[in-house]
Parts: C-alpha cells; sequence; structure tokens
C-alpha cells in the first residue's frame, strides 16, 4: 500500500509539474510583452523567484536527508545540497545585507570562492574513493523519476547558459536566461520530492559484492 500511494504521488508531481511550469511561463512572457523592464533585471522577479525555488529545494533535501544511510544516494544528495548553495549564493548578494563581516566574506567575492573551491574539492575527493559504487548506481538512479527530472532540468541550465554567453543573437537575451534558470530550478525542486530515499547501496561494498549485473544494484 505505501508503494502504491508513492507511485499515486509521484504521477501527480508529474502531471502538476507541466501544468506550473507552462503556467508560469506565460505569466512571464505576458509580463515581458507588456514591458515590465525589472522582470529579469538583477534582483528581479524572475531572480527572485530562482532564489525561493532553489532554498525550497535546499530545505527538501536537508529534511529528506537527515537520517538517510550512507551509501550513493546520500553522495547524490550531498552533491545537489551542494549545488543549491552555490547557485543560492550565486544569485544572491549577500554584500547588500546587514550581516557579520564574516559571512559577507565567506558568501562574497573571493572568500565565496575560495569556500565553494572547498567544497566541492571534498566532495569530489570523497567521491573519488567511492567511485565504483557510484559509477554502477548512476544508470539506475538516472532512470527514475527524480533523476530523469534532474536531466531536464540540466538541459534547461545549458539552454540558459547558451543565452547567457550570446552565443544566440536574439531580442531580451537575458529574460530568456532568467526564464531558463527558473525552469531549471523548479524542475530542480520536483526532483527532490521524487526521489526515492527508501533503497540506497552502501559504498563501502565491492562490485563482486553487487553483482555482476546492474540490474541488481539499488542505488
Amino acid at each position: 500500500m505505501r508503494l502504491r500511494n508513492h507511485n499515486h504521488t509521484t504521477l501527480m508531481l508529474l502531471f502538476l509539474a507541466p501544468l506550473v511550469l507552462s503556467l508560469a511561463d506565460f505569466i512571464a512572457i505576458l509580463l515581458l510583452i507588456a514591458d515590465k523592464s525589472d522582470l529579469a533585471v538583477e534582483d528581479g522577479l524572475l531572480e527572485s523567484a530562482q532564489v525561493l525555488l532553489l532554498i525550497s529545494a535546499l530545505m527538501i533535501l536537508l529534511y529528506r536527508g537527515r537520517s538517510l544511510p550512507s551509501g550513493s544516494l546520500q553522495i547524490y544528495m550531498i552533491g545537489l545540497i551542494l549545488f543549491c548553495i552555490s547557485a543560492i549564493l550565486r544569485e544572491v548578494d549577500i554584500e547588500k545585507y546587514s550581516l557579520p563581516q564574516a559571512i559577507i566574506f565567506i558568501g562574497s567575492g573571493f572568500g565565496k570562492k575560495v569556500m565553494l573551491a572547498l567544497c566541492w574539492l571534498s566532495f569530489f575527493i570523497f567521491c573519488s574513493s567511492r567511485a565504483r559504487s557510484l559509477v554502477l548506481s548512476a544508470p539506475l538512479f538516472m532512470k527514475t523519476s527524480a533523476g530523469i527530472v534532474l536531466v531536464i532540468s540540466g538541459m534547461f541550465l545549458l539552454v540558459g547558459g547558451v543565452f547567457d554567453r550570446q552565443y544566440l543573437e536574439v531580442a531580451n537575451a537575458q529574460f530568456y536566461e532568467e526564464l531558463m534558470e527558473f525552469n531549471a530550478y523548479l524542475m530542480l525542486v520536483l526532483a527532490t520530492m521524487l526521489i526515492d530515499t527508501r533503497q540506497t547501496i552502501p559504498y563501502g561494498l565491492r562490485v563482486s559484492e553487487m553483482g555482476s549485473s546492474p540490474s541488481n544494484i539499488h542505488y
């Protein structure tokens, strides 16, 4: 019964997500047509919405991963948490707020770059010692609803990067960049809700202990 309820929830989320995405994009385009010049500017409506989505995804990941057993899925979620933190710091100008200087230092400028570089370096070093487990479990995870939605999220970010770097000369390129990032982060929130935390693969297992077929592996 629990699995059936989970499937119903998954189907509902997958059904509602395109509707919410389409509605949000439609409203954004209408605002663009109405010449809302502050829509895609720094700290504008779209960027503020992106930050809210990223914070939502971060909170969901922290809540759902708080009691997750050690395994590949735990590592994937840690990576997503780091991504959310990195993206939030990219979108938010910490120095504009009345915060302690120590927080401003590590959250902006050179301090932010060093802090994020150390975090990601530590994460990749941690992953390197468990590379076999991650490589074998990754295809299974990418076939799940959460994995597929994460791929879609990544594709939106890639398209946004095309507009950001102006590879395409189009009017309102900044608007389309911000809109694609909004779509990506909305899909990220959906993915965090779809992650199945019930099955993991202990990262201490050797390949021989997992079985020769990837189908025997639970991520």
